[in-house]
């Protein structure tokens, strides 16, 4: 875990303790997940749910010790000696994204798995299957599959344009655990002993997400389909009842009484739809007038209470704040990537 700490602090430099711990476990409440966002901490929200807060504390003692880092005021920083790049930044990594799959990724890899065995063996019901319970045997029996020979062949080029989108050591890990016809696969262990480290676990994460990055291009694929309902599992879902009656013109107010939840609940469920969705609508709320007027690159780094007394806002609400600052940090997000 120290590795991996000072990983984020070699990205960053500086971090709230309290709210990396946040972080980490995947705390989602509005303010974790908009300082996660503004850090570019979002693919690591969640990354270990159950790492105590016991053993957080002492990763960060040893880290003092080592002096690799310094707390001051809440605030980790890492030391001038140590700012090295992150092995994080390095390709094999960059596809971590725990935000979005981290829920479901183990699982979705599973339901791959045994669709894959169950398509390709000759005998089925004369085989060891990978899976024998009802969630994973009704995800392929929703399917309705009819040519099988016909499916066999659409999956293989499936796999083939996905495995060719990742790195070679990614794809050969993922493959060596597939199992079909004769072949049977191995465990991550067999093939990969580091898995049991914690920069072996986020390897493997960033494997699988890199693949279910992939596949999400590709909502006609045949594996779309095998794995849509771990992907829609893995969002959270009253976000998702919130938005749809957002976006059937019903107002916070509304959809707060209809589902009996509070209106801050629902403002929480908009400011994380806004994270997640790169297509979300800023265009229906107010923020004309600070577009107007705001020119700071970083705005999504000025409190609220800064941004109504020194930049004289006091009639913005807080709410369309903080959509303004995810927009402009999503902007920003957006012409780095023109760049590079």
């Amino acid at each position: 875990m120290t590795e991996f700490i000072l990983a984020l602090l070699q990205k960053k430099n500086k971090l709230k303790l309290t709210t990396l711990y946040q972080i980490l476990i995947g705390k989602k409440t509005s303010s974790v997940l908009s300082y996660a966002f503004f850090m570019d901490l979002l693919p690591y929200l969640g990354s270990f749910p159950q790492l105590s807060e016991a053993e957080f504390q002492q990763t960060i003692k040893n880290l003092l010790h080592d002096s690799s880092i310094e707390v001051k005021d809440g605030m980790l920083m890492i030391t001038k000696e140590q700012i090295t790049p992150s092995f994080l930044d390095e390709q094999e990594y960059r596809a971590i994204n725990y935000f979005r799959f981290g829920r479901k990724d183990e699982t979705a890899w599973r339901v791959i798995q045994f669709f894959i065995q169950q398509l390709t063996t000759k005998h089925p019901n004369e085989t060891i299957a990978l899976e024998t319970t009802p969630y994973y045997t009704e995800i392929l029996r929703k399917l309705k599959l009819d040519d099988t020979e016909k499916i066999k062949q659409r999956v293989y080029e499936e796999l083939q344009e996905l495995f060719s989108k990742l790195p070679s050591q990614q794809s050969d890990l993922l493959v060596a655990t597939l199992s079909g016809g004769t072949i049977a696969g191995e465990t991550f262990y067999q093939v990969f002993p580091e898995i049991e480290t914690i920069k072996g676990q986020l390897y493997r994460a960033s494997a699988w997400h890199n693949l279910y990055h992939e596949l999400l291009q590709h909502n006609d694929y045949v594996l779309y389909r095998v794995i849509k309902q771990p992907f829609l599992e893995n969002l959270n879902q009253s976000v998702l009842m919130t938005r749809m009656a957002f976006l059937e013109q019903q107002s916070i107010e509304t959809i707060a009484q209809k589902r009996r939840l509070k209106e801050s609940t629902i403002r929480d469920h908009l400011i994380e739809w806004a994270i997640l969705d790169e297509q979300f609508p800023f265009t229906l709320f107010p923020m004309k007038v600070i577009d107007e007027q705001v020119f700071s690159e970083d705005i999504w780094a000025v409190s609220y209470k800064e941004f109504q007394t020194v930049l004289d806002f006091k009639d913005i609400d807080f709410l369309v704040y903080r959509l303004y600052q995810i927009k402009r940090k999503r902007e920003s997000v957006a012409r780095k990537r023109l760049r590079e």
